[in-house]
Order: structure tokens, then C-alpha cells, then sequence
């Protein structure tokens, strides 16, 4: 988790740590059986609730 705490706060600009990456992960249920997640899961996962909204415009 500490790399992708890195990679995401570099791709949001922003501070994100690994208990908030661990959080998501969770919620989404991301996690693979070999412990290991898609950052691009990740990103669609938090797009999620924008998507639906644009949907139901």
C-alpha cells in the first residue's frame, strides 16, 4: 500500500494514505486473492457515484 499511497497522492495532488487507500479498497471489495489491487479498479471505484449521477440526468 505505501506505493500506491504515493502514486495516488502524485495523481490527485493531494495527501492520500495508505489507511485511506485500505478504506476504499475495502468498501469496493478491490482486493484480488493474491492481496493485490488495480489502481484503475480503484480510480472507476471513486468515479462511481459521478458516473450514476451523470446517468441519471
Amino acid at each position: 500500500m505505501p506505493q500506491a499511497a504515493q502514486i495516488l497522492s502524485k495523481a490527485f495532488n493531494r495527501r492520500i494514505d495508505e489507511e485511506q487507500i485500505q478504506q476504499v479498497v475495502d468498501d469496493g471489495q478491490l482486493l484480488r486473492a493474491d492481496g493485490t489491487f488495480s489502481l484503475i479498479d480503484y480510480v472507476a471505484y471513486l468515479a462511481r457515484p459521478e458516473v450514476e449521477e451523470m446517468n441519471d440526468e
